[in-house]
């Protein structure tokens, strides 16, 4: 059975962008100029929904389970 390396960060232990990261960052604006997302499937929210919103129960969940992330 194969090993699975699990490696873990937080917000503080992230190791720092390389050139190279931040170079594909810089280009990520080119690749998909904003308006060529067609999205007519994706429902409009207004602002009397976002008014009658709640917050994600589940937030903490989320937030806890992607501090590891399997490799």
């Amino acid at each position: 059975m194969k090993e699975e390396n699990i490696v873990s960060y937080t917000w503080d232990t992230l190791p720092p962008l390389t050139d190279q990261d931040r170079a594909e960052l810089a280009a990520l604006p080119d690749c998909l100029p904003e308006g060529s997302v067609d999205d007519p499937d994706n429902p409009v929210i207004t602002p009397e929904q976002w008014a009658n919103s709640v917050p994600n129960r589940f937030a903490k969940f989320c937030r806890e389970s992607m501090e590891e992330v399997k490799v």
